[in-house]
């Protein structure tokens, strides 16, 4: 009688779809995490730059303005033409939501709202999604900047 040198068919074709089995159900639980993630971070990033937004005006004793496409899911820092920061949220996989397709929020040199210079007079809501998974930035006229 012959010894066996391998796996037979059956063995290796066992393997395979168990392997199969266990990597698809780990991407379908790493998924909506992948996404809360993404969401998460996309939320203080939007955050911290409406506070660099305030540092910049402070720091330079100018107005500084954030900047927020709606439409095309990027936010920038600007002072006079120069755009100092910009973020694309689209290649994070996250979609701005708002009422209206550009928010602008000017800080003055006191680090406060500039009502004049401003695209809105109340607070605006802008949600960020990616799937199912969602957050809620508020901005105020004044420079006040709440998570939902």
């Amino acid at each position: 009688m012959r010894k066996p040198n391998g796996f037979s068919i059956l063995e290796v074709t066992m393997t395979v779809l168990i392997g199969m089995t266990l990597t698809d159900m780990a991407v379908r639980h790493i998924a909506p995490v992948q996404s809360a993630v993404a969401v998460s971070s996309s939320a203080h990033i939007l955050r911290s730059l409406a506070a660099r937004t305030r540092a910049h005006a402070i720091e330079r004793g100018t107005i500084a303005r954030l900047e927020i496409d709606i439409a095309e899911d990027r936010a920038s820092v600007v002072v006079g033409a120069e755009v100092l920061e910009s973020i694309d949220f689209k290649s994070m996989g996250v979609d701005l939501q708002s009422e209206t397709s550009r928010v602008r929020l000017c800080m003055n040199p006191s680090g406060f709202g500039e009502m004049g210079c401003n695209s809105f007079v109340s607070d605006i809501t802008i949600t960020l999604v990616r799937g199912e998974k969602s957050s809620t930035i508020v901005l105020g006229p004044l420079g006040r900047v709440t998570k939902l």
